[in-house]
């Protein structure tokens, strides 16, 4: 079944759409954006047949591992959640760590040699546990960033999502609750729509966008939580401080400068700025929308 892949997202697309009918919570709005995003990339597998078979074995392999690193995250994490509630840091301590784990796309910085021996030894454990080789994802070594991050961000998307319905449902929690805030007990939490939107970006912009566009709102979006929650005094809007602002747009202009030209950097700083403030406004998850946002505005901005 060379188109299982779509199937598979498709699946995902509807299930979205079910779960906003029957929970009708907060993020509405964004489930429906989410499966709308997760139909189209159905869609745009049919174009690369080369995914269809590579996916689903990703799906399975990132399943099993994912669910054992969260279970052994989860023991370790009660001792250390109970010992910093006596100290009163609890709000912090969760939101630094939930977003610490924006910080591990900071490999798409490393070296590309190390990055080809780390994709190259993901396909073949993939083809070890399965029957049936991906020989084709492995000669693509000239595009094998993109497609990794296909491959794991695609993945990811359907791990999430089954792991959500699974907690959100039936009370299966397979990861620490450090990981989800109050206001995401019943609805579906961020890491899925993160996942989604680089899968997107991912599927349709070329590799040049997809890098900046994945680490520059990501790392945005951490370092405004992290400093709005722990020093941010002045609400600017509701869940925006004046100092968690300064701090994403800070961040924003610092990556920026790393893979763009100035002007760029700042046009999108401003923009993934304006775009926080009508994500908050509209209740729409701003995890979702940033890389998005910023893969077309870059690539608006460099045709121009």
């Amino acid at each position: 079944m060379w188109f299982l892949a779509s199937i598979l997202y498709i699946f995902l697309s509807v299930s979205l759409l079910v779960h906003v009918k029957i929970k009708g919570n907060k993020e509405n709005l964004t489930n429906i954006i989410s499966s709308i995003i997760l139909l189209l990339c159905a869609i745009l597998l049919f174009f690369y047949p080369r995914y269809q078979q590579v996916l689903p074995i990703a799906c399975f392999v990132l399943t099993i591992v994912l669910a054992l690193f969260l279970l052994s995250l989860k023991l370790i994490s009660k001792p250390i959640s109970r010992v910093l509630r006596l100290k009163n840091t609890d709000n912090i301590y969760r939101e630094v760590v939930r977003k610490a784990f924006h910080f591990i796309v900071l490999i798409l910085v490393l070296p590309r040699e190390y990055l080809l021996y780390i994709y190259q030894s993901g396909i073949f454990i993939m083809n070890s546990v399965v029957l049936f080789s991906s020989r084709e994802i492995t000669s693509m070594t000239g595009l094998f960033l993109r497609d990794a991050l296909i491959i794991v961000s695609g993945s990811a998307v359907f791990v999430f999502i089954i792991f959500e319905f699974l907690r959100i449902n039936f009370g299966v929690v397979l990861y620490p609750n450090i990981l989800i805030r109050a206001v995401e007990e019943k609805s579906i939490a961020a890491h899925v729509y993160t996942a989604l939107s680089i899968f997107f970006v991912s599927l349709v912009f070329p590799e040049y966008i997809i890098i900046p566009s994945i680490i520059i709102p990501t790392l945005q979006d951490a370092m405004a939580a992290i400093v709005g929650k722990s020093l941010g005094r002045i609400v600017i809007i509701r869940g925006r401080t004046l100092e968690g602002c300064i701090a994403g747009f800070l961040t924003s202009i610092t990556l920026g400068l790393f893979f763009l030209d100035v002007f760029t950097t700042i046009m999108l700083a401003v923009i993934l700025g304006v775009f926080d403030f009508l994500s908050n406004a509209l209740n729409i998850n701003d995890n979702l929308l940033f890389p998005i946002i910023s893969a077309i505005s870059l690539q608006i901005i460099t045709l121009a």
